[in-house]
């Protein structure tokens, strides 16, 4: 079998396309027109009289070193124009990626809490125990991260592609580039509710957007390996699984007991007084740093001056699904203030603290017979977030 070996040409070509460092398209394009100009100068070589051989060694050295070449064309192709033009598709493919990642997120997800419920299930049979109250609130933390990675992992192709570029050659720039930006919207413009879970997940929303971007390639596209989706959600089901043993509430020969606490205490309602001397008041919600206000009203003067020492009382306590007190005795006491001679009120200012607590609210007072009462009470516990800036949280420890 003959030994069939590249020509000069071909070498040439093939040096020129390497140094080019453009997507295949525009770098097919150019060799195929550097070799039709190629075909033509041999052409016109072999007329002024060259051998076919020297026609293609000449042809070729008029044009001169091949990385110097391509060098020359790719500045002529990749101009300041080009790379303000690619930076509308570029934010495009950024969005197109985040909706695909909250989906994909969302996807992955739904099956590992399947399939965390059929195990938690079988643990609880296992143990003859029944379960309850599965909480999947934790899984916007994985969804942020995939929205984040999927939406850097847009960018570098499409950059690449309208900028006649290698996504190699753009891939790490665009991502520190665009995980500053996700840093400062992460870390100092956005403001919600936050603990320690939320501050982690949105500082490592830069990271994961990195990530995104530096696996994008070359490379044809192509669906998501089998092996990665399975890894993936084998994890996710670990972390499910994980999460539901901690967060579901158990019932059985041996269930686990919440604290036990004192409760609030007895009501006005059922306080051994007159009648006009039971007050009413309101429910409770609120933030760290945001006042609330407790009330109670009285029908007559008289119905108020039989109550003393009326003070707002904040308890910490658990969830609204085991609502019991957690200390024997108040964290705060804030003294009421008497607006009218058949009304007192307190306003309590929750502490800004960086993590997420529960706690029970009460106005109270010592009734007629010397014993304390609740006036009101906002019934269910109420969360006390911190609300403001991941910065603000992490400054604030």
């Amino acid at each position: 079998m003959a030994d069939i070996r590249p020509t000069d040409q071909e070498l040439y070509l093939a040096r020129v396309a390497a140094a080019l460092r453009m997507p295949d398209t525009t770098t097919r394009e150019i060799t195929e027109e550097l070799a039709a100009h190629l075909a033509d100068a041999r052409d016109a070589l072999v007329e002024e009289g060259l051998t076919s051989d020297h026609a293609d060694r000449e042809a070729l050295a008029r044009l001169g070193n091949p990385e110097d070449l391509a060098s020359g064309v790719r500045r002529a192709h990749q101009t300041r124009r080009r790379l303000a033009t690619a930076i509308g598709p570029a934010v495009g493919a950024t969005i197109r990626g985040a909706v695909v990642g909250y989906f994909f997120g969302i996807g992955v997800l739904t099956l590992a809490a399947i399939l965390a419920v059929v195990v938690i299930g079988l643990i609880g049979s296992t143990l003859h125990l029944s379960f309850g109250g599965y909480d999947t609130g934790w899984y916007s933390g994985p969804v942020t991260l995939f929205v984040a990675a999927y939406a850097g992992h847009g960018i570098p192709r499409v950059f690449a592609s309208r900028s006649e570029r290698w996504v190699e050659d753009v891939r790490f720039p665009i991502g520190l580039i665009g995980a500053i930006a996700v840093a400062v919207i992460a870390l100092f413009v956005i403001r919600l509710p936050l603990d320690a879970g939320t501050v982690a997940v949105l500082a490592l929303t830069p990271v994961a957007f990195v990530v995104g971007a530096v696996a994008a390639s070359d490379r044809p596209r192509r669906r998501l390996p089998i092996a990665v989706f399975g890894g993936l959600l084998v994890l996710a089901t670990i972390a499910s699984v994980a999460a539901g043993l901690v967060t579901a509430r158990w019932n059985g020969d041996h269930a686990f007991d919440g604290p036990t606490a004192p409760s609030l205490g007895v009501s006005a309602w059922d306080a051994p007084v007159a009648e006009d001397a039971k007050p009413s008041g309101g429910g409770l919600t609120g933030y760290g740093g945001v006042p609330l206000e407790l009330s109670a009203a009285w029908d007559t003067d008289a119905g108020r001056a039989a109550w003393r020492d009326i003070r707002a009382e904040v308890w910490r306590s658990g969830p609204p699904e085991w609502p019991n007190l957690l200390d024997s005795a108040p964290v705060m006491v804030v003294a009421a203030t008497v607006d009218t001679p058949q009304w007192a009120s307190a306003s309590v200012t929750f502490p800004k603290a960086t993590d997420r607590a529960w706690y029970r609210v009460a106005l109270t007072g010592l009734g007629p017979d010397g014993r304390r009462y609740v006036l009101a009470d906002g019934g269910e516990p109420t969360k006390v977030d911190y609300v403001g800036s991941a910065w603000d949280w992490l400054t604030s420890r």
